[in-house]
């Protein structure tokens, strides 16, 4: 009986620790779906030439909207501009970090209380580009019509 217990605390260990992963790596991605929602905020209020607080706040709204509200212990971190990053140091993007202590459940066995899980999203301005036409079937007819006179026209190679 004895050796029976001991066999299975192994496996039991394992598929604890994978309820702790598994369990991190959802969090996580729930996170990175609202650092991401901010940063769109973000990149839409510095195309409006919002103040700070403004796109401060707009982030903060949008974290909400997608489940981690800095009231709730998450951290929020605005970096305008970012300070990690290919656009570190350019004014015309936003960073948003969310950042959450997490209890672990099966981990505690091992002495961990807690996992810090942390989602990074950068947004912003990346200067004006013309307008793209997509056909999505170039072969259809009437798969793109335009009428009048057109002002100006696409780039050979989009027809």
């Amino acid at each position: 009986m004895l050796t029976i217990a001991l066999m299975s605390a192994g496996p039991a260990g394992h598929d604890g620790l994978a309820i702790d992963v598994g369990y991190f790596y959802d969090l996580k991605r729930r996170m990175q779906t609202a650092a991401d929602a901010g940063a769109v905020a973000a990149a839409h209020e510095l195309k409006r030439k919002t103040s700070d607080s403004g796109i401060i706040q707009a982030v903060y709204k949008d974290a909400a909207l997608n489940g981690f509200d800095r009231t709730r212990g998450e951290v929020i971190t605005i970096n305008r501009p970012p300070t990690t990053g290919s656009k570190a140091g350019n004014r015309d993007f936003v960073e948003v970090i969310i950042t959450q202590n997490a209890p672990t459940y099966f981990m505690r066995v091992l002495g961990r209380q807690t996992v810090s899980v942390r989602a990074r999203a950068t947004g912003g301005l990346v200067g004006s580009a013309p307008a793209c036409i997509y056909v999505l079937d170039p072969n259809s007819s009437n798969a793109f019509v335009a009428s009048g006179a057109p002002t100006s026209m696409p780039p050979a190679g989009l027809w």
